[in-house]
């Protein structure tokens, strides 16, 4: 469940579910974090600690932990492709890459596409497995059966990626939990598609800057909007990524930087280098 910034340091915190597995598993998930962040306090521990997002930083300095950089995972695509231009389509395939389970809002997604008709929406596929996989394929049988809802299965990422590129005109990221780097919106860009992107958690501030990312909540005019929008930006032929602060090298300069290493691999630290990576 997304729990908003905003509750961190107030009695929210303690009364609001965290979790979606049960009131038990929720209250010892809480006290196993607290006991832990009492037992080896983190600014203390640590000299710097590595947050791959914005949002898991602003959550540190929220709970008054302040010896952070902000150092974006890399990429698992190591070359980026142009973004060809889809002109005059109306609709659009849709790939969902990821762990098919109740937090990832797979399932919220597909009731929310069915509220609006599918609404430019071709075709969802969905590249991945786990544990819901079996019942939502009981429960969306007719969407299956009419050819808007396809299994893929999961696939390694030297198969997975090409597939991807190849089926798809956008990724869609409905994820309910707050995640903490959803690096699919990368990867997404990476390939050369944009990312409809659930407006909540870190998905909401992930890769702002990279320019592939629309936004949606889960309404279904928000939705409608998102997949209009999505249309005009598939539709621009000058459209491009961002991408810089994602390749693996600029990933190996970052740490080199913040750990202060010597110029070559060799050289020993100049400075003691207790970092911790979230």
């Amino acid at each position: 469940m997304i729990v908003p910034l905003e509750v961190l340091g107030t009695r929210a915190a303690l009364t609001r579910r965290s979790t979606t597995k049960g009131l038990l598993h929720d209250l010892m998930t809480k006290c196993y974090w607290h006991a832990v962040r009492e037992a080896f306090p983190a600014k203390r521990i640590f000299e710097t600690i590595v947050c791959p997002s914005a949002f898991m930083e602003e959550a540190l300095h929220r709970s008054g932990i302040t010896n952070t950089r902000v150092v974006f995972n890399p990429s698992s695509v190591p070359v980026a492709f142009q973004p060809s231009r889809v002109a005059g389509k109306q609709r659009f395939r849709l790939a969902f890459v990821g762990r098919i389970s109740q937090e990832k809002g797979l399932a919220e997604f597909i009731e929310l596409a069915e509220s609006v008709n599918f609404h430019r929406i071709d075709v969802l596929g969905v590249y991945g497995d786990g544990p819901d996989r079996r019942a939502m394929e009981q429960r969306f049988a007719s969407l299956i059966q009419r050819g808007k809802l396809v299994f893929f299965g999961r696939l390694p990422q030297e198969e997975l990626f090409p597939r991807m590129r190849r089926f798809a005109d956008a990724v869609v990221v409905p994820s309910l939990g707050a995640e903490n780097a959803p690096l699919v919106i990368i990867e997404a860009a990476m390939l050369g598609l944009p990312a409809l992107v659930h407006d909540g958690g870190s998905m909401a501030t992930t890769a702002d800057a990279v320019g592939n990312k629309i936004k949606f909540r889960s309404e279904p005019q928000s939705l409608e909007l998102a997949l209009d929008r999505l249309a005009i930006h598939l539709a621009d032929k000058g459209r491009s990524y961002s991408l810089a602060e994602y390749l693996p090298e600029h990933y190996q300069q970052r740490l080199v930087e913040i750990m202060e290493l010597g110029e070559h691999a060799g050289t020993a630290p100049s400075r003691r280098t207790d970092e911790a990576v979230c």
